[in-house]
């Protein structure tokens, strides 16, 4: 009985010590330009790239931390003051969403398994499910549209080392940052 109740306690004390240093790892990255910040598992690398899009070649700002296993981002593309109406009217089913997942799923390689509509405040926006590279990896992506504004914030695991817990708290830790 005393081993048992030594066995329990030292269980616990080791959960709670792995749970606290669990804690203490991640980075809290902020964007200045952006005004948002967001929890990676380490620090991520900064970069800025051309994208294609339905108006033409826009500049995205990423940052992008990333293993063997996984990978951990967050995009931002500022379109022209135009795509403002179109981005009023997003709605579920909208050809922006689809069109972007299915680009999206097109260079991975992939198919696009399940969306649903998401929402951050009062800014509505898209989560998807991706099969990619021959389902070798899951890609879960989510999409938010702020003023003339994408935010993107995407995770890919191989398909074995898929962990929930880390990508909920990845995109849970998404936060605009007010002035």
């Amino acid at each position: 009985m005393k081993f048992t109740r030594v066995f329990l306690f030292l269980a616990f004390t080791f959960s709670t010590l792995i749970s606290q240093a669990q804690d203490v790892d991640w980075f809290t990255y902020h964007s200045k330009k952006w005004d948002y910040s967001i929890e990676f598992p380490e620090e991520p690398e900064e970069s800025k790239e051309w994208t294609e899009t339905m108006v033409g070649s826009l500049k995205m700002y990423v940052a992008m931390y990333q293993t063997e296993e996984s990978s951990y981002m967050t995009s931002v593309t500022s379109y022209p003051e135009a795509m403002l109406n179109l981005f009023a009217k997003a709605k579920d089913g909208d050809p922006f969403y689809d069109g972007l997942f299915n680009g999206l799923s097109g260079s991975l390689e992939g198919t696009v398994e399940s969306q649903k509509p998401i929402q951050y405040g009062a800014y509505k926006g898209r989560e998807a499910r991706i099969h990619a590279f021959d389902e070798s990896a899951l890609v879960t992506v989510r999409v938010y549209v702020i003023e003339n504004e994408v935010y993107m914030i995407q995770t890919m695991y191989a398909i074995d080392a898929v962990q929930e817990e880390n990508m909920k708290r990845f995109f849970d830790s998404f936060k605009l940052v007010e002035d």
